[in-house]
């Protein structure tokens, strides 16, 4: 049914499927914005009963007005398909978000917090939802929680609420007693016996919710449905600790209370279940009564740390590795910044992702996005929002204003592509956001060979239109272009949108993609960037070793500079392998305030940049980078990482804590989240918190580790999980590459400093970036280690212009050498 019409809604992606019907992403006509439409399946809408209970749930959903269910905006008939539109959640379902493990207390809390107060809301109109599941609770890219899918609902007016009058008429044949309606797996017992039931049915039903969002498993489990019922019937519910010794005592309770067989002796209302999750949630947010731990730094002074107890160019080539960590050598917390109080001077835009017009395929599309932003991006005087972020919207439904507000831009730029055989069309317009104003529209039409100059010329009169005075740079860039050839140039943005996957698989096509465009056209100076940026990041996904990958990253950096020495892309990649592998520090600054001069709102620049400031120990200078980066990218994880760390590091941890919540809800699988606020955990003696932590970050970063880890944990705890994860790491880098630093992060946290040690020489013989904050003691984790002779040496070395050997060490490498010491230094030779 793809690509096809029910009146006026056209279904572009189908999303899911259940006993009633099929969900769809839809594009409006009428109201050009995208919804989920709801279908009633063929072989149900001719069943009385089956319409009925779909018409249900409309009413259901239209009976309530809360931010966290989802809102509906019709019920419709089109040639006797029966449908229902509603608010499109673009997320994952929380059924894909629990790993096997469960998720981090601080995760629990706060889906678990907005998940009661929807339940309250659905409670307080008399409306008992009876099929409260994962599956039926979505968490959006910007972590908001909706629940979905009122369609067993069931009014309760004897519940002590009051229904709208008319929203939802009660019909016996619908929901009568002696019906068994739901799911097995988290249905009350009274549902699954067939007796009536009111709001304490969800109440159980939000119980096995949180057992398994704090465990990963089920409280009551069969292999057939009816056996989970008689799993039901028969047996007590375990406590959660007993899965998940991590679980506090409050909420080992709560979920007790809440898996109550008698409904009577249950927790007897949602507004009682969410004072006390809030309730919780705020004693783990008070501030800890550890005492401060006094750390010295390179300076000599001291600085007492305190947390609260909870918590592309190479774009950005270290994602895969680290985060930035900024110290401050001064006892005194200065008060930081933050992006939104302090606006930067000037325009600020965003390039929505473009509509597919013509059915092109999706990396063509976003492509286009991608170009035009660069595009924009080359003009000074405005900032222009990245890809990551603005990728987030693509299909969205969301407000213009809100979507402004979020990103903090002025204006926003919509269009479409429309590609028909060599000739493409680019539709833009111009909308001031607030108040919600279209300015300017136009259209663009070009052959494919020269879609370069296409996508300068739309920039070009964007930049018109909102009066910035280009430069004579400006003007200079903005009229050069080269045709392209067709072929050459599809084959670079395949290797675009596999890039942007981060995997080891998507590494290797990109790699494909961009040598054929190279074939096709060796003097496409992009295509030669894109595997400079490949190579660069292969290493940090296991995909290639550094001796082998970094001295590639050059020379098509530098054959990308021989082609177009103003693409600024490519000064980042060659910046960074000064960086990395020579340690030319001159040379690395050069080449990426380059990058800075030729485009302000490269974010790849940008963040290294704040990297290599961290790294000669100019904070104040590096903080300012992290704060720029974040207005150019605010959606990202690692911007609101870094921006964590940086608030932290100034005291302002409410500030801090709400950058780490947003980067993880941005990427539950941002596996540097979990390795700092590990090191955080680590700096304040939380141990326990600690070590969890760091192997949630384990577990995310290599997942083929985790059995081993899981069976050391349940012989010997914390310490037997750790050293199996050595065991494992050592036997995984023979396989492929593994960073030596998250090697030595384990070791170091089993106090074997010697072997911790040998990793961070093998990082550091290797050009690899985890050795370059040594030197600014930016790395929370190697403070146990600041007095060792070796690190000193270690730190000596780094701190020279060019790369020299590392300190001679007689003890083996203990699965910190990916490759042959011969290969390691051919690699850095030969990069040189």
């Amino acid at each position: 049914m793809l690509d096809r019409w029910i009146g006026s809604y056209r279904l572009m992606e189908k999303l899911g499927a259940g006993g009633m019907g099929e969900v769809y992403r839809a594009a409006d006509s009428r109201l050009n914005r995208q919804v989920a439409l709801k279908i009633l399946s063929s072989g149900n809408a001719n069943r009385l009963r089956s319409l009925e209970r779909f018409r249900r749930e409309a009413c259901a959903i239209a009976a309530l007005n809360h931010p966290n269910i989802v809102t509906i905006y019709s019920v419709e008939e089109y040639e006797s398909t029966h449908f229902l539109t509603m608010e499109l959640v673009q997320g994952r379902t929380l059924g894909n978000l629990i790993p096997t493990d469960g998720l981090p207390l601080f995760r629990v809390l706060d889906i678990a917090v907005p998940l009661a107060e929807a339940l309250e809301a659905a409670h307080e109109r008399g409306i008992v939802h009876r099929d409260l599941k994962p599956d039926n609770v979505m968490v959006s890219h910007e972590g908001r929680v909706k629940v979905l899918d009122f369609g067993i609902a069931k009014s309760d007016p004897d519940g002590g609420a009051t229904l709208v009058a008319g929203a939802l008429p009660e019909d016996p044949t619908l929901t009568a007693t002696g019906l068994v309606i739901g799911t097995p797996s988290y249905m009350s017992p009274e549902q699954a016996l067939g007796r009536d039931v009111d709001a304490r049915s969800d109440l159980f039903s939000f119980g096995v919710l949180l057992f398994e969002m704090a465990t990963g498993h089920r409280p009551f489990q069969g292999n057939t449905a009816s056996e989970t019922v008689a799993a039901l019937l028969r047996d007590d519910a375990p406590r959660a600790s007993s899965l998940n010794r991590g679980i506090p005592a409050a909420l080992d309770d709560l979920i007790a209370s809440c898996l109550e067989k008698d409904p009577e002796l249950r927790m007897q209302s949602a507004r009682e279940l969410r004072q006390r999750l809030q309730t919780l949630a705020a004693r783990l947010s008070a501030p800890s009564t550890a005492p401060a731990l006094t750390l010295p730094t390179n300076t000599g002074r001291v600085m007492q740390w305190r947390r609260q107890w909870r918590t592309p160019a190479a774009a950005f080539a270290l994602t895969g590795c680290l985060a930035l960590t900024l110290t401050v050598t001064s006892p005194r917390l200065v008060k930081l910044t933050l992006p939104g109080h302090s606006p930067e001077q000037g325009q600020a835009l965003a390039v929505l992702p473009l509509g597919n017009f013509s059915g092109d395929p999706e990396y063509f599309v976003d492509g286009m996005t991608e170009a035009l932003i660069a595009s924009l991006s080359d003009i000074h005087g405005v900032r222009v929002i990245s890809r990551q972020s603005v990728m987030r919207y693509k299909g969205s439904s969301e407000p213009l204003p809100k979507i402004a507000r979020e990103l903090g831009v002025d204006i926003i730029v919509q269009g479409s592509v429309i590609r028909d055989g060599d000739r493409v069309r680019i539709t833009a317009q111009l909308i001031r956001a607030d108040p919600e104003q279209q300015i300017w529209a136009d259209s663009y039409d070009r052959d494919l060979r020269d879609i370069l100059a296409l996508q300068r010329e739309v920039a070009r009169a964007i930049s018109a239109e909102i009066q910035v005075k280009l430069d004579p740079e400006d003007q200079q860039r903005l009229a050069e272009s080269r045709p392209v050839v067709p072929e050459a140039y599809e084959a670079y943005l395949q290797g675009r949108q596999a890039w942007y996957q981060r995997t080891a698989e998507g590494f290797a096509s990109a790699l494909r993609f961009f040598q054929k465009a190279i074939d096709l056209d060796p003097k496409f100076a992009p295509a030669h960037a894109g595997l400079a940026d490949a190579y660069l990041m292969s290493p940090f996904f296991g995909f290639d070793s550094p001796g082998k990958a970094f001295p590639e990253a050059r020379k098509h950096a530098q054959a990308a500079l021989d082609l177009d020495p103003k693409l600024s892309d490519a000064h980042v990649s060659l910046g960074l392998v000064y960086l990395f592998v020579n340690r030319q520090w001159d040379k690395a600054e050069a080449s990426l305030l380059r990058a800075l001069s030729l485009n302000p709102s490269n974010p790849a620049a940008h963040y290294n940049y704040t990297l290599y400031l961290a790294a000669r120990g100019r904070r104040e200078e590096s903080m300012e980078q992290a704060r720029l980066l974040y207005q150019l990218d605010p959606l990202s994880p690692m911007s609101n990482l870094n921006m964590a760390v940086t608030a932290y590091n100034h005291g302002q941890k409410r500030e801090a804590l709400q950058y780490f919540h947003k980067a993880e809800d941005l990427s539950p699988a941002f596996h540097l989240s979990y390795f700092r606020l590990a090191g955080m955990y680590r700096l304040e003696g939380q141990k326990e918190l600690e070590l969890d932590t760091f192997r949630k970050a384990l577990s995310v970063r290599y997942p083929q580790i985790v059995p081993a880890m899981d069976n050391g944990y349940k012989t010997g705890g914390n310490q037997a999980a750790l050293r199996a994860a050595a065991q494992a790491l050592e036997s995984l880098s023979g396989e492929q590459f593994v960073l030596p630093d998250d090697i030595g992060r384990v070791y170091d946290r089993l106090d074997d400093r010697d072997s911790a040690l040998d990793c961070l020489e093998a990082s550091y013989r290797q050009g690899l970036p985890g050795a370059l904050l040594f030197e600014a003691n930016a790395d929370w984790d190697w403070y146990n280690l600041r007095n060792e002779p070796r690190f000193r040496s270690l730190v000596d070395q780094i701190g020279k212009t060019a790369l020299a050997p590392a300190p001679a060490s007689s003890r083996p490498a203990r699965g910190c050498r990916s490759t042959p010491p011969a290969q390691e230094t051919t690699g850095s030779q030969s990069a040189r």
